[in-house]
């Protein structure tokens, strides 16, 4: 069975092609976020809104839908804006690195594009 080539990890470009990537990658979450549930006992929550703002959610119990928030209580609510405010921390966390990456990575570039200039 042939492998697979890696998908270079940048902006789709052509709006098409994003969305198409979108719902296919967003269909391939879902799946593996009802795979871990079921397979792990897992309680699973997932929220992607899309570049339009659009709501897609997913939950393995009930009680962690949409629908379903404004019957929880206090406590539960206090929980899950904890976990929540947690995971943007975390993703906030990450994306200053993957920027601070970049930054470096782009001055690094220029300094092998000017040493190529001086030598030649």
């Amino acid at each position: 069975m042939p492998q697979r080539g890696k998908v270079e990890l940048k902006r789709i470009e052509d709006k098409t092609s994003r969305q198409v990537r979108f719902s296919k990658r967003r269909s391939g979450l879902f799946k593996k976020a009802f795979e871990l549930a079921l397979l792990c006992d897992a309680e699973v929550a997932l929220l992607v809104f899309s570049p339009s703002g659009r709501l897609y959610e997913y939950s393995s119990s009930s009680r962690c839908t949409s629908r379903n928030i404004d019957q929880m209580d206090d406590g539960e609510l206090d929980r899950m804006e904890d976990l929540l405010q947690e995971a943007l921390r975390q993703v906030q966390s990450r994306k200053l690195q993957v920027s601070s990456t970049e930054i470096v990575e782009a001055a690094n570039g220029d300094q092998s594009e000017t040493n190529n200039i001086s030598i030649n």
